[in-house]
C-alpha cells in the first residue's frame, strides 16, 4: 500500500460522515450518558482501527 492510500484510508476513517451527528446526539442524551458512552465508542473504533491496519499489512507482506 502507498503512502498516498494509506493517507487516504486513514483520513477516510477520522472523517466520515459520523462526526456531523455527535452533537446532536451529545446533546440529546445529556453529558451523563453521553460521556461515558462516546469515550466507550472511541476505544472501540480505535481498536476496529488497528485491526484494519494489521490486516492490510498482513495482506502486504502475503503479496511480496
Amino acid at each position: 500500500m502507498s503512502p498516498l492510500a494509506a493517507s487516504a484510508t486513514v483520513v477516510n476513517l477520522l472523517l466520515a460522515t459520523g462526526p456531523f451527528s455527535y452533537p446532536y446526539a451529545y446533546t440529546s442524551l445529556g453529558p451523563v450518558i453521553s460521556a461515558p458512552l462516546l469515550f466507550t465508542v472511541s476505544i472501540l473504533a480505535y481498536i476496529t482501527a488497528m485491526y484494519l491496519v494489521e490486516t492490510i499489512s498482513i495482506a502486504a507482506a502475503m503479496k511480496e
